[in-house]
């Protein structure tokens, strides 16, 4: 657990092989996450004790955005796990340990609450969701992380995608684009997965089919921990894949100009180019904080060096003329040798956004680009394949009203789930159904966790998971799990439309079913269209039971 450390320390559970990295770590500011189900949560607390038993007396902070959140996630789940061990003061909001550590719990909901942590001091500071913080807040905390003992200080974040801090902590932790003040060998990330918490994985496998299940973009984000996209960002239009390219592709026959934004808390400042066909490049940036008036201009001039930049735009508000000196930030900045001519910029904010979107919007250059890419046209080919599949996986899980016999339950749970099935499959051997290797269990994705959590032993192989959807067998006969099986909202819950049924029991004809990619007109685009002529009949329902399960919402 750390250098100091002489005894062994036995907890409940073992550590997946990327939580030993995170609890490995000698980073001075260590995150772990990316994805949602990694075990951050687990991994936190752990680390969090150990050390205070490693330490005695060490003085500790485990920081979340609101306290109730900060109670529910980590001060019950550490009094359950250690209740002989630690001792809770509600008044104090302190965690105590025999040996005098302790873990003092804040919360930190807006930049008023972060204020009472200046000036205070510990050994270790432990941020969960600091994506939910902003960069202040976070060097506020920076700033406490400082003391006399002999005792490592570190700092432990979990993070996810998204949230007001995404953009500080992706780029400390994930594309490790550093400030002249901050030492790249104080910074380490830990990416993990759910696949990556084999826990959770046999506790919940619902949870991982929920991550699949959600709108792409936010999968993208929750389950591979993708920093790049996430639902919610502003521009929603930004696709790398159509608007990043390499610097080779840069035309060389560029016109400069630079837009900035200036403030004593930030100035940021972009050189851009524009090429001969109204394309826009960003070439380079530049971000710092504290800077005066003519620090600012001269960074700008240095970041113009070695091209001819034609000028530079800036908010109005730097014309104003200050009382203190009776000049304008703009007469300051254009004193500055080698600063671009200014121009007050159009700072209607509205208008920006729209002006942006339709720069975003796809060019001759993007689709290149874009086609140059097989993966781009691949991905929307086998899109539409599926959603072409699952058209026509409707259509038959629509012919549950044609079986010829039913099985009704008003109260699914866990505990019958099991037995309705057997009973769907004894229905069916009446019928002179004889091989139940002939039989199939189609039902929806709550259904199936239901027969998960039943504890069944399912036998199956990963393979047919994965590209069959069989989740296993009950007394021979398969089960398959679709978002296509039949579900109705009804009074109190829902009402699953599973069926149980031999697999001749519905003839399926399909005549043509062609995909092709073409060009729309009027866009400068590629798109996808496709045509799936089928039909299908129930023609034997004495081989086809309907199981009418209806769950109760909890």
């Amino acid at each position: 657990m750390s250098e100091a450390c002489e005894s062994v320390l036995h907890v409940r559970g073992s550590p997946n092989e990327r939580q030993k990295l995170f609890f490995a770590s000698r980073a001075r500011y260590t995150a772990y996450g990316g994805a949602r189900g990694g075990g951050k949560s687990w991994a936190l607390r752990r680390k969090l004790i150990g050390l205070c038993l490693c330490y005695p007396g060490i003085r500790c902070l485990l920081v979340r955005r609101s306290y109730a959140e900060l109670k529910a996630n980590h001060v019950r789940p550490l009094l359950d796990e250690y209740g002989t061990l630690l001792s809770y003061s509600e008044g104090d909001k302190v965690l105590s340990l025999p040996n005098g550590s302790t873990i003092a719990l804040g919360y930190c909901s807006s930049t008023r609450d972060v204020l009472r942590y200046q000036g205070q001091e510990y050994d270790i500071i432990a941020i969960d969701e600091a994506t939910q913080l902003s960069e202040y807040q976070f060097s506020i905390f920076k700033a406490c992380l400082r003391g006399t003992g002999a005792v490592p200080r570190r700092m432990y974040l979990t993070c996810n995608p998204g949230g007001v801090g995404h953009a500080w902590v992706k780029r400390l932790f994930v594309e490790r684009n550093f400030r002249q003040d901050e030492d790249p060998d104080d910074y380490l990330f830990v990416s993990a997965q759910v696949y990556d918490n084999p826990v959770l994985l046999r506790a919940d496998p619902d949870y991982v089919r929920q991550l699949e299940s959600l709108p792409q973009k936010l999968r993208d984000a929750w389950l591979y921990g993708r920093w790049d996209v996430f639902e919610g960002q502003f521009f929603s239009e930004f696709d790398p894949d159509a608007h990043v390219c390499s610097p080779a592709k840069i035309p060389a026959e560029l016109h400069y100009f630079v837009a900035m934004d200036y403030g004593f808390d930030m100035l940021a400042a972009l050189l851009m180019g524009v090429d001969t066909q109204g394309n826009l490049y960003a070439i380079e940036e530049y971000c710092q904080a504290n800077l005066t008036l003519g620090e600012a201009a001269r960074q700008v001039a240095n970041l113009c060096r070695g091209r001819r930049v034609r000028y530079a735009v800036a908010s109005p508000d730097l014309w104003n003329r200050r009382q203190d000196t009776g000049k304008s930030g703009f007469e300051v900045m254009q004193s500055v040798p080698g600063m671009p001519p200014m121009c007050a910029a159009d700072n209607r904010r509205v208008p920006g956004w729209r002006l942006l979107r339709e720069y975003l919007q796809p060019r001759d250059g993007d689709i290149d680009r874009a086609q140059s890419s097989p993966k781009l046209m691949e991905a929307a080919m086998k899109n539409a394949a599926n959603a072409l599949a699952n058209d026509a996986d409707r259509y038959i899980y629509g012919l549950y009203a044609q079986a010829g016999s039913s099985i009704q339950c008003d109260a699914t749970t866990v505990d019958n789930i099991v037995n309705l099935i057997i009973d769907a499959r004894t229905k069916l051997f009446t019928n002179n159904v004889s091989d139940p290797e002939d039989i199939v269990i189609e039902v929806t994705p709550e259904i199936a966790g239901m027969i998960l959590k039943a504890k069944v032993n399912l036998s199956t192989n990963n393979t047919d998971v994965i590209e069959t959807g069989c989740i296993g067998a009950i007394g021979g006969c398969k089960i398959f799990v679709s978002n296509n099986v039949e579900k109705v909202d009804v009074t109190g819950g829902s009402a699953h439309k599973c069926l149980a049924r031999t697999k001749r029991a519905i003839a399926f004809a399909e005549q043509l079913s062609e995909i092709d990619a073409y060009r729309p007109e009027l866009r400068f685009a590629d798109a996808v269209k496709g045509l799936h002529l089928y039909g299908a009949k129930v023609v034997y329902p004495k081989e086809m039971v309907l199981l009418d399960l209806k769950v109760t919402q909890n």
